[in-house]
């Protein structure tokens, strides 16, 4: 082996034992030796930049090389409100206030359960305790980082339908994002672009109008390809957009009613470097680590809350689309509020909505 090919082995080696280093470790992601030369690598800058945020600031939630951090860097997780990528809250609001407003009356007429006030809710709650084994298994938009696929919109519509459906038929049922990236146009005015980003109102358009079929029989292949309709599996009857008596964004109490009622909502959030390199503890304790920008790139799921015993930090229960080494298993405890802004950590919760869908379907 010549002298120059022996190098780049060795500079090889280096990198990839940096980076089990960063994996095993047990809180905070830490530099050892190797480091200088791993740090031409985005994934170890990024992580070493937030480590020293963390130090600095005293963060109490860890963080390490996720996928959902390498998804970020590679240009998703793909929310939009045109083709082409991430957009800030109010124009993303703006178009899909005005299209989920049209279903707010039928939807609440529709409505197969009643909502609980917030004296009648539990003091903590997890749909994953709900329903046990039942639960839509975590999946990952960028398949192991082989490709690059901007349909967190998908994912979460699809989560969403997948908890509703094993909380009113006792059955778990895995739903396709690949038939929803392939075949959820827009309409009206909202838009969505596969692979390049989407929301949940056009999701859901195409889960009412064409039911959603299985994972099974239309596995997800991380690409936008020719829609090819499937049996649906589940048909959503009508979604609701949350919203306070004032227009505004809806309230803690009734984003958990919603959850109780119907196992999930989507939600809007803003996918941070530190938040995709969250591996435990509550992200944005103390206001730590929560984007003020106001902006929202990512479309999540909220399955339940709590309140952290260690910190008294009441938090969201947040299920993400970037395989089980995010946070526990492919979920994150988020702070509800961020005492810094007085508002939502990382402005979360700023366009709720959750599906009904026909029972037996």
């Amino acid at each position: 082996m010549s002298t120059k090919a022996k190098q780049g082995t060795v500079r090889a080696l280096a990198i990839a034992l940096y980076v089990v280093r960063l994996t095993q470790a047990p809180a905070l992601c830490k530099q050892g030796a190797g480091a200088q030369t791993a740090a031409a690598d985005p994934l170890t800058k990024t992580l070493q930049q937030l480590q020293a945020q963390s130090q600095a600031e005293g963060w109490k939630f860890t963080i390490g090389p996720t996928n959902a951090l390498r998804d970020l860097l590679s240009g998703q997780p793909g929310l939009s409100d045109g083709p082409g990528g991430a957009t800030g809250q109010s124009s993303l609001n703006g178009v899909l206030n005005a299209r989920l407003d049209n279903y707010v009356a039928s939807g609440q007429a529709l409505v197969d359960r009643a909502v609980p006030q917030d004296s009648q809710l539990p003091a903590s709650y997890s749909t994953l305790d709900a329903v046990g084994n039942l639960a839509p298994d975590v999946g990952d938009q960028s398949l192991g980082h082989t490709v690059h696929c901007g349909s967190c919109w998908a994912f979460a519509s699809a989560g969403a339908i997948g908890f509703y459906y094993a909380l009113l038929n006792r059955k778990k049922a895995d739903f396709s994002p690949q038939e929803l990236v392939d075949c959820a146009y827009a309409s009206e005015g909202l838009p969505a672009n596969g692979c390049k980003g989407g929301n949940a109102a056009t999701a859901f358009d195409y889960a009412r109008d064409h039911g959603i079929a299985l994972w099974s029989n239309d596995p997800y292949v991380g690409r936008q390809k020719s829609c090819g309709h499937h049996p649906g599996a589940a048909k959503v009857q009508n979604y609701t957009k949350l919203q306070s008596p004032d227009g505004k964004s809806p309230s803690i109490a009734q984003i958990k009613g919603a959850i109780y009622t119907y196992g999930a909502v989507t939600a809007t959030v803003m996918d941070s470097h530190a938040f995709a390199a969250y591996t435990g503890g509550v992200f944005g304790e103390s206001g730590h680590g929560c984007d003020t920008s106001g902006k929202t790139n990512h479309l999540i799921v909220l399955v339940g809350w709590g309140t952290d015993a260690a910190t008294n930090t009441p938090y969201w229960i947040l299920r993400n689309s970037a395989g089980t080494n995010f946070g526990y298993g492919g979920y994150m405890k988020i702070a509800q509020t961020n005492p810094k802004t007085g508002g939502p950590c990382s402005a979360l919760g700023q366009a709720v909505t959750y599906a009904t869908i026909k029972e037996g379907r």
